[in-house]
């Protein structure tokens, strides 16, 4: 499968969608664009099913606009000026994590080894 598949180990989907739906066997697949409209319901083996998952994903992947974002050139006794929330914004902008990153030295390190000599697009 190229595609991402849930799990549905609480059967909330089960009620909330397939029964509403009329529908109680399996295999079933759903496809919801990005606006959240179910654009396909029914058997993954369906040809309709591969065409609606293509739309979707080339709607999804042409709204995306690329920006990208500046390298970080200040020292680092300017970096440690800032406030915690302002760096830890600058690592979430580039999808980086600060997860255990408990010491403003911790984040500071983080954003001159990857955001001063690499450019992000998101």
């Amino acid at each position: 499968m190229d595609y991402t598949v849930a799990i549905d180990t609480s059967q909330n989907a089960q009620r909330k969608i397939l029964e509403e739906a009329g529908r109680s066997g399996i295999p079933y697949a759903l496809v919801v664009d990005i606006s959240n409209k179910v654009t396909y319901a029914g058997h993954p083996m369906d040809p309709a099913f591969s065409s609606a998952l293509d739309k979707a994903a080339n709607s999804a992947s042409d709204r995306r606009t690329k920006c990208e974002l500046p390298l970080i050139t200040q020292s680092r006794e300017e970096l440690m000026a800032m406030p915690a929330k302002e760096l830890k914004k600058i690592l979430t902008d580039r999808n980086l994590s600060y997860e255990g990153l408990f010491e403003k030295e911790l984040l500071v390190e983080k954003i001159i080894e990857f955001c001063s000599k690499v450019k992000y697009s998101v």
